[in-house]
């Protein structure tokens, strides 16, 4: 697929209740962590989308983004990551866009390149496990049809990003357990949402030097 086609929306709202404060602003080895997860799908994508709280200052998260990378506030209030797919696919240009959050640090460049690939011809690309649990914030969808979707099941008051998938008709599931030779220990796929994760992802940050 043509980086031209490609978008991303990075998803950095929410109340970040259990870790005591915005997670986009979590350091690890020193870089926080939006910047981290920017910087990568920067390099592969031509449209990246921040997506912020309706109420937080855009102006906060401006110095760890590239200039033409677009920050916007949630459409609605409220605490519902279906809200955040909403507002960033609400101005998407390219055809197909990765929705991501922004608390994964060990995100790997070839596995989401391959949802990307895997996307193509389809609506929509999903990480799955081995137990049909899916990854819906880890996943590549039709942009277009994406939002309109999204608009049906936020006007319906849907807070469940699995109803939104069980929305597409045409899925690529990409099966988790075939993505080690990426990533042997599927780091890409953990997150921090405590700051016993955050020491978690210390320690492994640590081995990996």
């Amino acid at each position: 697929m043509d980086k031209k086609d490609q978008a991303a929306v990075v998803l950095a709202g929410g109340s970040s209740r259990r870790m005591g404060y915005d997670k986009a602003f979590i350091k690890l080895e020193g870089v926080e962590m939006l910047k981290r997860i920017v910087d990568l799908v920067y390099s592969i994508t031509s449209e990246v989308i921040v997506v912020i709280d309706k109420e937080a200052n855009p102006d906060r998260y401006r110095g760890l983004v590239p200039g033409d990378v677009k920050i916007i506030n949630d459409l609605k209030t409220g605490q519902n990551p279906l809200i955040g797919v909403y507002s960033g696919l609400s101005i998407v240009s390219n055809k197909y866009a990765l929705l991501i959050p922004c608390d994964v640090p060990f995100l790997n460049r070839g596995i989401i390149q391959l949802i990307f690939e895997r996307s193509d011809g389809h609506q929509a690309a999903v990480p799955r496990w081995p137990d049909g649990r899916i990854e819906p914030l880890m996943s590549v969808y039709r942009a277009h049809e994406g939002f309109n979707l999204v608009q049906k099941l936020v006007g319906n008051r849907s807070s469940s990003m699995n109803d939104f998938v069980d929305s597409f008709a045409d899925i690529a599931f990409v099966e988790i357990e075939s993505l080690r030779h990426l990533d042997n220990g599927l780091l890409t796929f953990s997150n921090i949402n405590t700051p016993e994760d955050l020491k978690k992802m210390e320690l492994v940050a640590g081995e990996s030097l």
